[in-house]
């Protein structure tokens, strides 16, 4: 009985179109709905594989940042350093105070 069981779905394609009226075999349904659990349960894997390379991408931006802040920091220090250097270079007498 159940196998032979049908449902009957009257509907139109567009707005304006004709009614139409089909039949559909409950097993056809389920195996269906089991064909739409399958593709839903595999984009939300492919959701979260999406969000965790996103996530990771935008913590390597972070990180490219901060180690460019760092570098462009120490080079300054670097700098400032080559300066002092070369101040303490120059002879008392040819020094000039501002």
């Amino acid at each position: 009985m159940f196998s032979n069981s049908c449902i009957k779905l009257t509907m139109r394609s567009q707005v304006g179109d004709p009614m139409v009226t089909s039949y559909y075999s409950i097993n056809s349904i389920i195996a269906l709905q089991m064909q739409i659990n399958s593709i839903s349960a595999e984009l939300g894997s492919e959701r979260r594989k999406l969000q965790n390379i996103l996530k990771s991408h935008q913590e390597q931006e972070n990180e490219i940042r901060r180690l460019k802040s760092k570098s462009d920091t120490k080079r300054q220090g670097i700098h400032y350093e080559r300066l002092s250097r070369s101040a303490a270079q120059i002879p008392p007498s040819d020094r000039v105070s501002i």
